[in-house]
């Protein structure tokens, strides 16, 4: 479906996050919107932003709870007859709520809340609206599943079996879905939605709406759960706008997938990879391992760093966490008595397993030798397969055979205190590696790389000239 104009939208969980950031560029886009939530302050909010981004349109809205069914025939027939149709052609089932994470602490009131709201307000939503769907010349109905779809945990200290299991249900759901409209709706199509972490509201709507039983919760409990959403939605790497702009290209695509993030392409990816090691040289504060405890039950991580660095991240995880990620294995190490081999094989690395191996933002800082020595270390302890992502800082040609570094690049390390200790021809660089038995996969420049990550940036955010990301396989 190419184009929206004139359509008619049934949008689920309008009132905050992806749901609005769907309803807004939809009616922008001349699409008639009809949008439900159980709050009905929210919900004017989103339909004044409709209204303003798109004010020929007609976007009308409703208090509909999507785990019961009646509330949701009664949004139907409101829809029919408010827009004044027979039909609609787009179906986003996209309400939902977190909670009943453990079938022997949470209250089965909350265990069954969640997945009533998150499997079951897809499977009413499609039960009440597909025929609407059907009656058009053309329509594409949309079903919000997670990361979680993938794998069923938030880490291993944490049980999350009601979300993970209507997740699951909705991604099996769709992908079935899809042939049973290929079979008896063909003009139909059908996509399930699997975001990472994405800066909405839920937490804050799981205990408004019944996810989280707050009457069983201490004033603490109660404190630490309101922080939690605060940073849950504060510290997301995507907004539910940027969300919903991934989500509405995909159905002008017809993408039966559409992930979102880069942590749902990297979850995607591993799935299909088979990576089960996550080595981090020079990690520092690196957060992958607490953000992506999704990963836990396949991906062990090792985090290498200065001790005096591990300690200071040691004491953050404790003020922070409860109890450290048992996945996480931070790894102290101090190169100049140590070598990767030494530092390695005191840890629970094994060096037979596929193993994903990331250098960025330290080589400059280390001698021209030394990261000879590494990648050399990386070739012993690379099983077959095993890749390895690094960036570093890039000679550029001075005239009469010299060479130097672009004053970016210079002052870079020199405000962060730190000396520059080493630069390299990119191609000699990469002959030295392959000369260890890894392959080229990519090199991008510093231009390729702000292109491809930094590209529309308003704060101007770029990558240093003359820095280059690398991309190598194991072969041999």
């Amino acid at each position: 479906m190419q184009d929206f104009t004139n359509k008619i939208a049934v949008v689920t969980g309008g009132g905050t996050g992806m749901g609005r950031a769907l309803v807004t560029p939809l009616a922008a886009a001349g699409c008639h919107v009809a949008t439900c939530d159980l709050a009905e302050d929210n919900l004017a909010l989103t339909r004044a932003a409709a209204a303003e981004a798109g004010p020929d349109v007609r976007v009308t809205a409703h208090r509909a709870d999507v785990a019961d069914e009646e509330a949701l025939v009664r949004f139907r027939d409101e829809v029919l007859e408010q827009h004044d149709t027979d039909h609609i052609h787009l179906l986003f089932n996209n309400a939902g709520i977190g909670g009943g994470g453990s079938m022997f602490t949470a209250t089965r009131e909350s265990w069954e809340r969640t997945f009533n709201v998150c499997w079951g307000g897809v499977y009413l939503g499609a039960r009440v609206f597909l025929p609407l769907l059907a009656a058009a010349d053309e329509g594409h109905i949309v079903n919000t599943s997670s990361v979680n779809g993938f794998w069923a945990s938030l880490g291993p200290d944490r049980p999350h079996t009601a979300y993970s299991a209507a997740k699951f249900a909705v991604k099996g759901f769709t992908e079935a879905l899809i042939t049973d409209l290929r079979i008896n709706a063909p003009h139909v199509k059908a996509s399930v939605v699997m975001p990472g972490h994405i800066g909405t509201s839920i937490v804050e709507n799981s205990m408004r709406f019944g996810g989280m039983n707050l009457a069983d919760m201490t004033d603490e409990d109660r404190r630490l759960a309101e922080e939690m959403a605060a940073v849950f939605e504060a510290s997301a790497p995507v907004t539910a706008d940027q969300a919903a702009e991934v989500i509405l290209q995909g159905v002008r695509d017809e993408r039966w997938r559409i992930l979102i993030g880069d942590d749902a392409h990297a979850l995607a990816e591993a799935v299909r990879a088979g990576f089960t090691q996550y080595v981090v040289l020079g990690a520092g504060l690196d957060s992958f391992a607490l953000r992506r405890l999704d990963l836990c039950r396949t991906l062990r991580v090792f985090e290498i760093d200065h001790p005096a660095t591990q300690a200071l991240k040691r004491e953050r995880i404790a003020h922070f966490l409860r109890t450290p990620p048992t996945h996480l294995e931070l790894v102290p190490a101090d190169f100049e008595r140590q070598s990767l081999d030494e530092v390695l094989a005191a840890s629970r690395f094994d060096p037979k397993a596929r193993t994903l191996f990331s250098w960025i933002a330290s080589i400059p800082y280390v001698e021209e030798s030394a990261v000879h020595e590494t990648f050399q270390s990386l070739a012993r302890l690379s099983a077959e397969k095993s890749e390895i992502i690094f960036n570093f800082g890039a000679w550029e040609a001075a005239g009469e055979g010299s060479r130097t570094v672009s004053a970016d690049l210079e002052r870079a390390p020199q405000r962060r205190g730190e000396p520059l200790k080493s630069a390299f021809d990119p191609e000699a660089l990469l002959k030295a590696v392959g000369d260890q038995g890894f392959a080229r996969v990519a090199l991008l420049d510093s231009k390729a790389q702000t292109e491809r990550y930094f590209a529309d940036r308003a704060d101007g955010l770029h990558v240093v000239a003359d820095s280059q990301l690398a991309h190598v396989r194991r072969t041999a």
